[in-house]
């Protein structure tokens, strides 16, 4: 007979729910360690915070125990199970997996095996890491010095699992999004977590400086100005990295799936005492496994940043503040922008030099070391790259017109579509297409197969002639919801750059199908805001003017702060996804009225949709067709719930909480927008006790018949079966008519 006995660590509050479920139980087992685990699992469920306890584990009858006093999270155990199972086929690795959880738990190791190999754990460490495991945004530095000549990295020592060397690091919060420099949320974490993780200072000072040789930076330092650690401008761009888990070869952070930005750091002040230094060199020995890091991506981290030259970065900083000067100062930009169009009689050719870090960064990636080893292989691809590199090579001519705006974004695009074709040969995409005639991009029949790019290029060719009134402005730049926003009152279209596939919207798209995505969207735009200034009788600049005044105020009052409690925080993101699918999914004008009338939108209307059409004589056309609409709310809960803005099997608690993405907060948020913005119910609306939109109405709307989706959902929504409409999709998806 064995009992668990509380050894202490606990709240009174933790205390008396352990006392409702049993705080003491009697059992005949072998293994007292799989009722520790069992226990933590059934009565505390997963990544909860009661999870971290310590506990002692006992033999009644013998004077023997087992002591678990560690901080001791389930989601780690359950990730370990998951993670030697999936390794059956490398003991090594299984044996490393074996060793960490005795460290882990301080149990010997023949607890260890019954447990990890016992089917009913495997079964739950499967479902916890596939269904429950979710991607979390997080920073981690790169704290440089010079030693002798050498570049040493500050580095910390971890005492829990997984222990040993890492980077500094820490999660981005949603209040990191208002912040006293202005900065973008993931640039502000990185310094609010400096501050706490390698000054270790509870209250910090941040600021923004220049150096001797008058060079800008981002600083957090403690109270006396004692310690400084720097962000120069010149480094914010950072290097971007995310795990997938069908992509993983081995373990990684077992708490979340990793989505980090590294950041380059300098440090200045008296000796840190909790950061070690390690030589650049020894982390990039190809002899040293994971460079000494427990995380793999923390080397390539490393590698990415330290590569970099003083050229490079100079051309990413300035290429990354005129994005970022853009979506702070949009009808700025946009005056700016066409005052030089019209000094030059709005010709498509007027010289856009801002344009030539994008095109310099494409020009310097053709010959990187995996483009030139495929092209001593291949003569086809080597006469591509260098009918690309003569198109970049005529539009940056300093003696005749530098970066003519329409040949230089025409450029970029050659440059993009051969990005393409070097990522579709890395995935064999070409091997099983059709060689005798056109290959007929259907997605449902050749995984990688061109969707936007199929339908929609013609609409590049018309987004061209309608320079400059629309003016499309490629970019490397992350960009988030709210700074897409930012700029949707006025005709700048972002379009997103890519060198390899990257997911978006549903799908892994390629470079072209990024490109051509985006360009559809600011199509879209462009047509909607035509449409709307006629409607309205506005002038496209009145337009634009009211537009940007009611994004300003309303994307202010949407920013989530440090004093928001939880529901606050995640009511806030969920106004901001809605407004999202508004303006940007759907291509709506930003003015208040309008998103009001979306907002309450019902499903069953009729809306336009285009296909591709094989003809008879072998040529390809579109065919128009009508589609039946679907409420703006379902579809928000559809992307939301079926891995539209994030996997689902990583959705990322900072775009909303997996716990808010049900139909219930979805239509409590598009209450409160309706009352924040006094719309005016549409006709056969429901209306409450106080004269608005009834939140009983709007969850008919949420729960209503949504798109064919191409990911199942990992949870059943419970207001689905009181409020649905028993429809199981709308719109099957056709990526081309017979």
């Amino acid at each position: 007979m064995t009992y668990i006995k509380i050894q202490g660590g606990i709240g009174s509050e933790d205390i008396q729910k352990l006392k409702q479920k049993g705080s003491i139980i009697l059992i005949n087992e072998d293994n007292p360690l799989k009722l520790y685990v069992q226990n933590l699992v059934d009565d505390f469920g997963v990544n909860t915070d009661i999870n971290r306890k310590s506990f002692k584990i006992q033999k009644k009858q013998e004077k023997t125990s087992i002591n678990l006093i560690s901080s001791v999270y389930t989601d780690s155990i359950m990730y370990m199970i998951y993670w030697y199972n999936r390794l059956n086929k490398k003991p090594h690795e299984q044996k490393e997996i074996i060793n960490s959880l005795k460290s882990y738990l301080g149990v010997d190791e023949k607890y260890i095996n019954i447990i990890i190999k016992d089917t009913e754990f495997k079964n739950k460490g499967i479902e916890f890491v596939e269904n429950k495991m979710v991607s979390k945004k997080t920073v981690d530095i790169v704290l440089y010095r010079e030693n002798n000549g050498q570049k040493e990295i500050g580095i910390i020592e971890r005492n829990w699992f997984p222990v040993g060397s890492a980077l500094p690091g820490g999660f981005i919060l949603d209040e990191d999004e208002s912040n006293p420099l202005d900065l973008p949320s993931h640039i502000f974490a990185a310094l609010r977590v400096g501050g706490q993780k390698i000054l270790s200072e509870k209250e910090v000072i941040y600021g923004k400086e220049k150096n001797r040789k008058n060079k800008e930076f981002y600083f957090v330092s403690n109270q006396s100005g004692t310690k400084k650690l720097k962000l120069f401008l010149e480094d914010l761009k950072g290097y971007s990295y995310k795990d997938y888990l069908e992509r993983m070869i081995l373990p990684s952070d077992p708490r979340h799936i990793v989505d980090t930005t590294g950041f380059e750091m300098e440090f200045e002040g008296e000796e840190l005492k909790d950061i070690k230094r390690i030589s650049k060199n020894e982390i990039m020995n190809p002899d040293n496994k994971q460079g000494g890091f427990v995380f793999n991506h923390h080397r390539e981290i490393v590698a990415h940043l330290s590569s970099r030259t003083s050229l490079e970065k100079e051309r990413d900083f300035n290429h990354s503040q005129r994005i970022r000067n853009i979506i702070n100062n949009p009808e700025q930009i946009y005056n700016e922008i066409k005052t030089r169009f019209n000094k030059n009689n709005n010709s498509p050719e007027t010289s856009m030099p801002e344009l030539f870090p994008v095109v310099d960064k494409i020009k310097k990636s053709l010959f990187n070391d995996k483009i030139n080893n495929l092209c001593k292989n291949n003569p086809v691809l080597l006469a591509m790259r260098d009918n690309v590199d003569n198109s970049l090579t005529h539009i940056s001519f300093k003696n005749r017109v530098f970066c003519p705006y329409e040949s230089t974004i025409r450029a970029i695009y050659d440059g993009i579509k051969f990005y393409d074709i070097v990522a579709r040969l890395e995935k064999q995409f070409y091997e099983h297409c059709n060689t005798e005639g056109p290959i007929q991009h259907n997605p449902k029949d050749i995984d990688n197969a061109l969707y936007h790019t199929y339908r929609y290029e013609y609409r590049y060719n018309e987004m061209m002639g309608m320079i400059p009134d629309e003016i499309i402005i490629p970019t490397f730049e992350y960009l988030g919801a709210t700074d897409i926003m930012k700029i949707r009152g006025v005709p700048l279209r972002f379009v997103g750059l890519s060198e390899d596939f990257i997911y978006v919207d549903e799908f892994l798209q390629s470079p072209k199908e990024f490109f051509m995505h985006d360009v559809n969207h600011s199509y879209r735009m462009a047509m909607e805001d035509i449409q709307f200034s006629k409607k309205l009788g506005l002038s496209r600049e009145q337009l634009y003017n009211q537009s940007n005044k009611f994004l300003t105020s309303y994307l202010q009052s949407i920013k989530v702060k440090s004093t928001d409690s939880k529901e606050e925080k995640e009511i806030k993101k969920l106004k901001k996804i809605i407004l999202f699918e508004i303006i940007h999914e759907d291509a709506r004008p930003c003015l208040p009225e309008v998103v009001c009338e979306y907002l309450q939108q019902i499903e069953g209307n009729s809306v336009p949709f285009e296909v591709p059409t094989i003809k008879e004589d072998g040529y390809r056309d579109v065919t128009d067709l009508m589609d039946t609409g679907i409420s703006t709310l379902s579809y928000v809960r559809n992307k939301l719930q079926h891995g539209f803005y994030d996997e689902v099997d990583s959705q990322i608690p900072q775009i909303v909480d997996p716990e808010y993405r049900y139909a219930k907060w979805i239509a409590k948020a598009a209450y409160d927008m309706l009352v924040e913005l006094k719309a005016k119910p549409v006709p056969n609306s429901e209306l409450d006790e106080k004269g608005n939109v009834s939140i009983e109405w709007l969850l008919y709307r949420v729960c209503a018949v949504g798109p064919d989706n191409i990911h199942n959902a990992k949870y059943e929504d419970p207001d689905m079966k009181k409020y649905g409409d028993g429809a199981k999709l709308l719109n099957p998806k056709r990526y081309q008519v017979d």
